[in-house]
């Protein structure tokens, strides 16, 4: 819903800005795969090989920010960030499967499917509506529900019975103070 979002919120001027935001997404759901492995391979006591990892990542973001920002300006180092978080993703997960049993369907696959189902029904709902504050709205909160829906679906008693065990556990706990955290 971005192009829509800009139209309504933004003047055209900000519409190059559209493919960088796209860009910045690659690199955050890349972000999401790679901060939890990158802690799971600290945990392990993998602390050099994650250092390594994120060593390489640092200079392909560097190396390749320069070059595309030298052939496409501003966008560049957005599509650097996006392009860079791939293969350190597969890295990782290289790495991580020598490692521990990976279960990707349920953690990785699945919730991309879905969201990924979500997005075409708004995609395909949206080309019919004008940009407005309303269609934005309506059209964000259908993608919302119709995420839940398949998630529950998908995910049946599952789903529920975590959500009720956090909420009970928010409801039943008390935050400790800091200075009960640490005996003296």
């Amino acid at each position: 819903l971005i192009p829509e979002f800009v139209s309504v919120v933004f003047t055209p001027k900000w519409i190059p800005a559209i493919p960088v935001f796209y860009f910045y997404s690659i690199r955050m759901l890349g972000s999401n795969v790679t901060t939890l492995h990158i802690s799971v391979l600290n945990g392990l006591g993998h602390v050099k090989t994650s250092l390594r990892i994120l060593l390489w990542w640092t200079l392909v973001d560097w190396v390749l920010a320069v070059t595309l920002c030298l052939g496409f300006g501003f966008q560049g180092v957005a599509m650097a960030y996006a392009i860079s978080v791939i293969p350190i993703s597969f890295w990782l997960l290289f790495i991580l499967k020598r490692q521990v049993k990976l279960q990707l369907y349920q953690v990785l696959y699945q919730p991309l499917m879905i969201s990924g189902l979500a997005a075409i029904l708004v995609w395909f709902v949206k080309s019919y509506s004008q940009p407005s504050w309303l269609s934005i709205t309506i059209l964000s909160l259908t993608g919302v529900v119709v995420y839940f829906v398949l998630l529950l679906f998908a995910e049946g008693g599952s789903l529920l019975r975590e959500i009720r065990t956090f909420l009970a556990t928010l409801v039943r706990e008390k935050v400790p103070e800091i200075s009960n955290l640490h005996p003296r």
